[in-house]
């Protein structure tokens, strides 16, 4: 991958046009002590070419992000509250979106995209909240209240009718895990319960919807790290156990779905960086490795172009424990195998 224009933005986002990788915001660099960006750039793979998209009107970190079709929309916390803004690629022009109706103190939040809506969740002040956007009207109406164990850190889905909320740690003391999982319906603006996973409680687990189940894979509790997972199937309202993958425990760093197989790449683990990765067939229960990422991927921007993942932003290692990982403004174009 041709080298960026950007800076290393640890956490940046990412989303596929369908032409292009998006990449913008994020934190953190080798020379500043904790800055936080409102810059960002396109990729081409087509090209093997950058370009520079405008500023946002603001900073968001952390930030969430989705493409609708015509436009991405990004979403976060600022000092002064929630905001968020939409990017038009073709214009090149930002727009700032209507202020959602949440908490100010919103944290630890998700966004999925329903194909019409984006939904925002997360943990505000003393309960889960989120609430509904509306790019064509640039209105938000606020989510039934959640009915269960308020949580942070979880992870959320869309199946194509519903957003599944699962996993997270309850915001008390000594944080204590979750196994429980939920349903939201925005047609009929209501939660449900369903199948508890068959996993321990943990924060950071990965998700993706195949268009039948929720592959859920990796994440960590405390000290403890994990390197196993389970699908759900909402058709049946039932988890099973995915075979065991040949990774070791982390939170990855790549997850990604390319219509076949499920694929992981690279991950953290304490003050390990990974660049392996594998990729898991659901059809038959079965992982193999792939060719690892040409440097350490611990907490990468990536996105599936259709052909091959696109991944940007690597770390170099710390050579003694008292120094930082040096962020490295890299990018690799990674194909898992023919086929897939």
């Amino acid at each position: 991958m041709a080298t960026s224009p950007l800076a290393m933005h640890r956490g940046a986002i990412a989303v596929w046009t369908g032409s292009k990788m998006i990449i913008w915001g994020g934190c953190c660099s080798n020379d500043l002590e904790d800055p936080r960006f409102h810059d960002g750039a396109a990729y081409d793979p087509a090209r093997d070419s950058w370009a520079r998209i405008a500023p946002a009107p603001f900073v968001l970190s952390p930030a969430v992000a989705t493409w609708t079709g015509t436009q991405m929309l990004v979403w976060g916390v600022t000092p002064e509250g929630p905001r968020g803004a939409s990017y038009d690629p073709a214009s090149d022009i930002w727009n700032r979106m209507a202020d959602a109706p949440v908490d100010g103190y919103f944290e630890s939040y998700t966004g999925v995209w329903t194909g019409r809506q984006w939904l925002v969740w997360g943990f505000g002040g003393a309960a889960n909240e989120g609430a509904a956007y509306e790019p064509t009207s640039d209105t938000w109406k606020p989510l039934a209240p959640f009915p269960f164990a308020p949580r942070i850190g979880h992870q959320a889905v869309w199946t194509g009718s519903q957003m599944v909320v699962m996993g997270g740690s309850a915001p008390v003391l000594d944080f204590p895990g979750l196994a429980d999982a939920a349903s939201y319906d925005p047609a009929t603006d209501r939660w449900a319960r369903i199948a508890p996973w068959p996993l321990p409680p943990r924060d950071a687990p990965n998700a993706v919807w195949t268009g039948r189940e929720v592959l859920v894979w990796g994440g960590r509790k405390g000290a403890q790290w994990f390197a196993d997972g389970a699908a759900y199937d909402p058709a049946r309202n039932t988890w099973r156990p995915l075979a065991a993958a040949p990774l070791s425990a982390r939170v990855p760093g790549a997850f990604l779905w390319t219509g076949k197989v499920l694929l992981v790449l690279g991950g953290i683990r304490n003050t390990d960086y990974f660049s392996d990765g594998a990729a898991y067939d659901p059809v038959i229960d079965r992982w193999r490795p792939v060719a690892p990422v040409p440097f350490k991927a611990a907490g990468p921007a990536s996105v599936w172009s259709g052909t091959e993942a696109l991944v940007w932003g690597g770390l170099e290692p710390p050579r003694a424990p008292a120094v930082e990982p040096r962020f490295l403004p890299v990018g690799a174009r990674i194909r898992p195998g023919a086929g897939d």
